[in-house]
């Protein structure tokens, strides 16, 4: 759309009989604006279709950068408040569980958690070098509360820790075990 010199379009579409298709000056902002609205979304979507890379980590970071986003082309002048709604009231109900986990307010709750009431997202986005914490950024809450939900997370982190360690020492436990059964048999 951007790359489309509408000086010329105009003419060569009224040269071929169709100048029905012609775009008037406001359709043609309003396509810039879709066009504008819409670009994070293709972006995520590249982002998630991995089958060489993990993109779980990657789930958090996108959806508060895509609520971000809808928020700022709310609070600009807009002739597709509408459309924009319309993605922002998705995403709140399909990512509801997600904003809970986030401590965010989701006023389009909904009572499927379509697995993503699973901290496991919190957590593989922390640990993902690429994305850390920085995603906390796009938190809309205080300072407080994205330091309350990094704690948190930490917290979560050690606990998965301990649980791995406890499940390498019933592993070793259980060779040992095994390996003792079987010398006693070899006997």
């Amino acid at each position: 759309m951007a790359c489309i010199d509408e000086g010329k379009l105009k003419p060569l579409l009224c040269e071929k009989g169709h100048s029905n298709l012609s775009l008037s000056v406001k359709e043609v902002a309003q396509l810039h604006e879709l066009v504008k609205i819409l670009e994070p979304f293709c972006e995520a979507t590249d982002m998630t279709q991995g089958d060489k890379v993990v993109t779980v980590s990657c789930v958090v970071p996108i959806v508060l950068s895509l609520r971000k986003h809808l928020d700022s082309c709310l609070a600009s002048a807009s002739t597709l408040t509408t459309i924009t709604k319309s993605l922002q009231q998705i995403i709140q109900r399909r990512f509801s569980k997600l904003f809970a986990l986030l401590e965010i307010e989701c006023l389009a709750a909904s009572s499927c958690s379509l697995g993503f009431d699973n901290p496991i997202f919190l957590q593989s986005a922390a640990l993902d070098p690429e994305f850390g914490f920085n995603w906390l950024e796009d938190h809309p809450g205080t300072a407080g509360d994205k330091e309350g939900l990094r704690f948190k997370i930490n917290g979560l982190l050690k606990l998965c820790n301990g649980y791995l360690s406890l499940i390498c020492l019933i592993l070793t436990f259980m060779i040992l075990l095994i390996a003792s059964n079987v010398k006693n048999c070899l006997h």
